[in-house]
């Protein structure tokens, strides 16, 4: 037995623990005897439909927090009950992994003559300033600003949503910047959590300047990339941004203004299937639902070696690993022979939709949206690493059990 569960006894402890009903949702029949997997509340993939297929090296894409709108490849698409429609084209596509999702929005840095891209509200918001090669978004606990900085000019800048305006703050103390993107801003101060670079600074909107306060301390780790702050000011984040293994996820909170804890994986349990130290993680973090997902996968992968991770915080130190389950399988109405899945998973704030993506060959990929249903009580699904949580059991069937319909398991406690 992997943890408790809510499963209820019915009849006997023929398998050694209860007898329970359970549903089949493995799509084919189980028989009598066979092994099982019983997962109560469980979130699976129902209905979905194939978006766009890029046609291009470039396999980054966006979404808003409700997986209505995507901004992929050159366009903006609104994704429709069953198909999606291009809403503005022309744009550039995106710097690698230059992607972050803030509350209510997300922003990204594009590639030829890098512009900023926020999208919101179903719009892509592209402020009057000509970004470069070295630009990066910066994580914040803003409502309504998105800030981005440049290591070539030392700057950083910020775009209000709710009013429009752009702003570039002046590097008063001539601060050196970190590669990697190592950079958040929590109550209105700035952290660089690089490896030559540690610092923290005012960032003061009225004067348009920030403004060194002093060394900054990490312990634990050595640095770290955020991708977003949790509901009560902890950072998540990942190990470099722009390494080639993307080296798993790190969490981390400010013991005070001048130091930062780096939890070790043994602090941050939860998450140790995709923590530091495990390679090929493609993590994203959505402010507003308190969601972290994780895919795991390398270009040499197949669809079999796919791993992947939806997580929640609940703002008390403590990640819970959720029930979501995404078929194992290509979809028939793909339309494309896919060799495996890319690397990233779009989970919308209330849970109801999903967007992940096949690469269909070594050059582009199909998107594709799922609607996610919910199945209350006890489920059966087979053996899948990936959705095995610590409120799952492992069990035998006690009579065959066609796809779709319930029948008597007798949980095996291990």
């Amino acid at each position: 037995m992997l943890g408790q569960t809510n499963t209820f006894k019915q009849s006997g402890n023929s398998g050694g623990g209860d007898v329970i009903f359970a549903v089949n949702r493995t799509g084919v029949s189980i028989g009598k005897g066979a092994k099982v997997w019983v997962i109560p509340q469980a979130q699976q993939a129902g209905d979905g439909f194939t978006i766009c297929r890029g046609s291009d090296s470039n396999t980054e894409f966006i979404t808003d927090n409700n997986c209505d709108y995507i901004r992929y490849s050159s366009g903006l698409y609104y994704l429709g009950n069953g198909s999606s429609e291009l809403i503005t084209g022309g744009f550039s596509s995106f710097v690698s992994d230059a992607i972050y999702n803030y509350g209510g929005s997300s922003a990204s840095v594009t590639t030829n003559n890098y512009r900023i891209n926020i999208l919101f509200n179903g719009e892509v918001i592209v402020p009057d300033y000509v970004a470069s090669t070295s630009d990066f978004i910066i994580p914040s606990d803003s409502r309504t600003k998105i800030y981005w900085g440049s290591t070539s000019s030392k700057k950083i800048y910020s775009y209000d949503k709710e009013t429009g305006k752009f702003m570039e703050y002046t590097n008063q103390d001539t601060l050196g910047f970190a590669s990697d993107s190592c950079f958040f801003i929590k109550d209105s101060i700035l952290y660089c959590t690089g490896l030559s670079y540690r610092w923290y600074a005012k960032l003061d909107e009225s004067s348009s300047c920030f403004t060194k306060l002093g060394d900054l301390t990490i312990s634990g780790h050595n640095q770290i990339a955020p991708l977003g702050l949790t509901s009560d000011g902890k950072i998540i984040g990942i190990y470099a941004r722009n390494s080639n293994t993307a080296p798993g996820v790190l969490f981390a909170e400010l013991i005070s203004e001048s130091e930062l804890k780096i939890y070790t994986s043994e602090e941050a349990s939860q998450l140790a299937e995709c923590y530091y130290g495990v390679s090929n993680i493609y993590a994203r973090y959505f402010p507003d639902s308190q969601i972290l997902t994780y895919v795991k996968c390398s270009e040499a992968s197949s669809l079999n070696d796919f791993i992947y991770g939806v997580f929640k915080y609940n703002a008390d130190g403590k990640w819970q690993k959720l029930n979501v389950v995404l078929p194992a399988e290509v979809p028939e109405n793909l339309g494309y022979s896919a060799t495996q899945y890319c690397k990233y998973l779009a989970v919308s704030t209330d849970m109801s939709r999903c967007i992940v993506g096949y690469w269909v060959s070594s050059s582009s990929q199909v998107l594709y949206r799922y609607q996610l249903e919910n199945f209350d009580g006890n489920n059966l699904y087979q053996y899948r690493r990936e959705i095995i949580t610590e409120n799952c059991l492992t069990g035998k069937a006690n009579q065959d059990i066609p796809s779709g319909q319930s029948g008597e398991v007798s949980t095996v406690l291990l």
